[in-house]
């Protein structure tokens, strides 16, 4: 018998979780409000696409680039994404000096596969926020690196690069 539970599903069969549903289809009174903790160079913030539901209140990382947002604008945010690559990623330490000014804070995701970098007390504590993250998203190219790391030195590709530059 298939096994049923949503962790056993693969993501494109998944339904979201009733709270992100719920958070999703607030009124338009309610909209999304979203705040990225990334730096803004991130590379992958070019490609992010929001949908008309979701006004973005700020993105950046530090107390510095936040400057300009007011307490009320902080405290009106109800989903924080957290990513970026390298240097540019948020970390912990950026969602905790933001933290006590969250407070209307529903939902957390991070762009990363694991959370444990990422876990404070005060965010353990927090029964009404929502923590998500981007565990299976990279397995399957990781899995495609993986073979096709195994196929370049079974075949001995730099040989073969050789050989074909000197005409072999």
């Amino acid at each position: 018998a298939h096994n049923a539970r949503p962790w056993n599903l693969p993501l494109a069969t998944r339904s979201p979780p009733k709270r992100i549903t719920a958070i999703m289809a607030q009124p338009q009174s309610k909209m999304v409000r979203l705040l990225i903790v990334a730096d803004p160079r991130s590379p992958e913030l070019a490609s992010l696409t929001l949908p008309p539901s979701v006004t973005l209140v700020g993105t950046g990382r530090t107390a510095e680039d936040f400057a300009g947002l007011s307490d009320a604008d902080l405290a009106s945010v109800n989903v924080l994404f957290l990513c970026g690559i390298t240097t540019f990623a948020g970390n912990r330490e950026h969602v905790m000096a933001l933290w006590p000014r969250l407070t209307g804070l529903m939902w957390l995701h991070s762009s990363f596969a694991g959370v444990d970098r990422l876990l404070f007390p005060e965010l353990v504590a927090a029964k009404h926020v929502l923590l998500t993250n981007a565990k299976g998203v990279y397995s399957n190219s990781l899995g495609e690196w993986a073979l096709a790391a195994c196929n370049y030195f079974a075949k001995a590709i730099p040989r073969l690069r050789a050989a074909q530059k000197a005409g072999k």
